[in-house]
């Protein structure tokens, strides 16, 4: 099956195209999701910029719980994009939510789903997202630890993310 987030959608819909079937609504997030990942399990983890929160999804029934809101007490600015590092945490930017000024000083975070902590790792990547999203991935091999210096933030002009179930 193909599962999109439409980040534009007013209730936070995520929507489901099994193979030989049609879209259609799977999950509604009351937010506006973003980026999103299969995690290990098989659930699909969420960045949602509308509920200032990282959201996991069962795959199994649609269920959806809030991973994680706050760093130390302070509210998510809007995360925008998560990959899964090779050690197992999931890392994702935090930039804001779309509102003037344009330009905001972006995070790098990563959540430890083990502690459900989760870590500012470096801030001050700049992005502009009008029509736009950050996405994040880790650019490390399996030896090295994932880090602010490894990370890298990329600006891609889409308007839906679309991830494919895991095999």
């Amino acid at each position: 099956a193909l599962y999109c987030v439409d980040v534009t959608d007013a209730d936070g819909s995520i929507w489901k195209l099994p193979v030989g079937g049609s879209f259609a609504p799977w999950a509604r997030t009351g937010g506006h999701p973003n980026g999103s990942r299969f995690g290990p399990d098989g659930d699909l983890f969420v960045a949602d910029c509308g509920r200032n929160a990282i959201l996991r999804i069962a795959l199994a029934g649609g269920a959806i719980s809030v991973l994680a809101d706050a760093w130390e007490g302070q509210s998510f600015r809007g995360p925008n994009d998560l990959c899964f590092g090779p050690d197992g945490r999931l890392y994702f930017t935090d930039p804001a939510n779309p509102r003037p000024p344009l330009t905001y000083p972006c995070h790098v975070a990563v959540l430890d789903l083990e502690t459900m902590q989760a870590e500012i790792l470096h801030t001050g990547f700049q992005y502009t997202p009008v029509d736009s999203i950050a996405a994040m991935d880790t650019c490390c091999s399996a030896s090295q630890s994932p880090s602010s210096s490894n990370a890298a933030v990329v600006v891609a002009k889409v308007r839906v993310h679309c991830r494919t179930e895991p095999s």
